[in-house]
């Protein structure tokens, strides 16, 4: 169907991206004079020659029209642009150190996408998608969660009735996207020590920053360096969405550090 071929060339644009940003990071990469870890250094992606280039290809997901893609692809379009965009902000606004800036991160940065659903008159079932302006918190829960509310930061659900992004939220809520969204934390966590080692004062990142080419806003410390990312699955496609769900949600929770049994308090 034209929808499906739509969602095809949005995914292919994705994994492009990904893709790209991908190589930059590995030509880049260094190891940790102190540990040997291979850490990157955000000022070095930054003005990596391909770079400027990067981030110009990544205006074209204001073309994208989330309302034109069925459940499933948005389901998985939506963990792709999520994975990606936190690295994006991370590099431009750099690693939020507490908690209070994590939230103010995934809350006030912003992403622009477009599309033209809103132009259908006819079609009753349309929604206005144009210009859909999306924090982080709102395209996780109020997309990827059914318009759950984030009960750690708010009572209130991301989408009120009348919102028209609420058509854009999946029907039914499946925790296992809690395992597969990067949280900027674990494996793409920023080492404090790693600054005494080698820090780059050139490294200065303004609160405000193009996302997608949109608005990215919220106070964040900067940060020299990120190491790998931790999720294990590099990119998510529809025909291996439930099997990769599966797989991240067991790999995350098999680590010591993360799950632990007390067999004397049977918990």
């Amino acid at each position: 169907t034209e929808k499906n071929v739509t969602s095809k060339v949005h995914h292919s644009l994705l994994r492009s991206l990904v893709d790209k940003l991908n190589s930059i990071e590995a030509q880049v990469r260094v190891a940790q004079p102190t540990t040997g870890r291979m850490v990157l250094r955000h000022y070095d992606v930054l003005h990596h020659p391909d770079f400027p280039e990067w981030e110009e290809a990544m205006c074209e997901l204001q073309k994208i029209d989330l309302g034109r893609m069925d459940e499933t692809n948005r389901m998985v379009f939506g963990i792709n642009l999520y994975n990606l965009m936190i690295r994006y902000g991370h590099l431009k606004l750099g690693f939020p150190d507490t908690v209070e800036k994590r939230q103010q991160f995934l809350s006030q940065t912003k992403m622009l996408l477009g599309g033209n659903s809103s132009n259908n008159s006819n079609n009753s079932n349309s929604t206005n998608h144009h210009d859909t302006l999306l924090s982080f918190y709102d395209l996780e829960y109020g997309i990827l969660r059914a318009n759950q509310k984030p009960g750690h930061y708010s009572s209130v659900a991301p989408f009120a009735k009348k919102d028209p992004r609420l058509g854009l939220a999946v029907s039914r809520v499946d925790s296992r996207v809690h395992f597969v969204l990067q949280r900027g934390g674990g494996g793409r966590k920023l080492s404090l020590d790693d600054n005494s080692i080698i820090h780059d004062n050139n490294n200065n990142n303004n609160n405000t920053s193009s996302a997608a080419s949109g608005t990215a806003a919220g106070g964040s410390s900067s940060s020299s360096y990120c190491s790998c990312q931790c999720c294990p699955v590099d990119f998510f496609t529809v025909d291996k969405l439930e099997e990769d769900l599966q797989y991240v949600t067991e790999a995350f929770c098999e680590r010591d550090e993360n799950v632990m049994l007390d067999a004397r308090g049977n918990r």
